[in-house]
């Protein structure tokens, strides 16, 4: 989807209800197209549309997005939607702040984000729901286990590596033995918890001198166990930030023990995660290093399984 300024001013002046003459590119994410918008007033929004078939999965996302603000988590929160005609309009309250960049806060900064975080996704994963499930809105099945959940990705992700040739059969099976062999270590311990499963620098806001402003885009947040934020968290953000994981680790474990069988669970998530990007690659046709990072971390995880 390309849109032009005129088409999203007017798509914007029509949720919004008034003159919309600023509009300016912000990168997007692979459904929506995302603009920071001004009103004539001067009231600053930013703006997403994507397809309105998409609709089910964003009703589900501000769900989330509406649970987590309660639980006092910093958002952008959701002003308006609509659909028109086949896209769906979305105006987000504009927060000030920027993506935080390596060496750029310095290690005050660093220390204030990455407590700020701890203390934000501690009060996500105490959103305890029913069961796990991908949609909270209720148009995905539920399940009272976390295996059970899973499973039934696991299957589904399967079929669309076979339907794209993503892995050799052989491969595959590796995979998915290995992700069993990890689940019966999970078992029932996993809780159902509100996890937002995007967490790298491009989804946060941060202030000069490091204090979160936000957490943006909870377009795939999902009721996972926990460990389900940990992957591109581990893996993307903490990394980056000298310093960081003590504050972080100080900031979300304060008082708690780590859950039984932490690690596994863990890496059950980052090895489903793995899989998972190789058929969205293909699919989408990113490009060839995405699919061959995610390939080489799966089959560095499945070593240690």
């Amino acid at each position: 989807m390309i849109l032009s300024f005129g088409d999203v001013t007017s798509a914007a002046a029509e949720l919004l209800g008034t003159p919309v003459p600023e509009a300016v590119r912000l990168p997007a994410s692979h459904t929506n197209e995302t603009w920071r918008v001004a009103t004539a007033a001067g009231a600053v929004y930013v703006v997403k549309i994507g397809p309105a078939g998409y609709a089910a999965k964003w009703r589900s996302a501000h769900q989330a997005l509406d649970l987590a603000a309660a639980a006092g988590v910093p958002v952008a929160p959701l002003v308006r939607s609509a659909v028109r005609g086949d896209r769906l309009v979305r105006a987000f309250g504009w927060v000030e702040g920027r993506p935080p960049e390596p060496g750029a806060l310095g290690p005050e900064g660093v220390r204030r984000l990455f407590t700020d975080l701890g203390v934000a996704l501690r009060a996500l994963h105490g959103i305890e729901r029913d069961g796990f499930t991908s949609r909270l809105d209720g148009s995905a099945p539920s399940f009272a286990r976390w295996p059970d959940y899973l499973s039934v990705r696991i299957e589904a992700i399967a079929a669309r590596c076979r339907a794209t040739g993503a892995l050799e059969e052989s491969e595959l099976a590796r995979v998915l033995a290995a992700v069993e062999r990890l689940m019966a270590h999970v078992g029932d311990e996993a809780r159902p918890t509100l996890c937002h499963r995007d967490l790298y620098a491009d989804n946060l806001l941060v202030e000069p001198n490091g204090r979160l402003a936000a957490i943006l885009d909870f377009d795939t947040a999902e009721v996972w166990d926990h460990a389900g934020e940990f992957d591109k968290l581990d893996r993307l953000l903490i990394p980056a930030f000298p310093g960081a994981r003590r504050w972080f680790d100080a900031a979300y474990w304060e008082g708690l023990p780590r859950p039984p069988h932490w690690d596994e669970r863990v890496r059950l998530v980052a090895l489903i995660e793995a899989l998972n990007t190789l058929p969205n690659a293909i699919s989408a046709g990113w490009e060839t290093a995405f699919a061959d990072d995610a390939r080489a971390r799966m089959r560095s995880m499945i070593e240690l399984c």
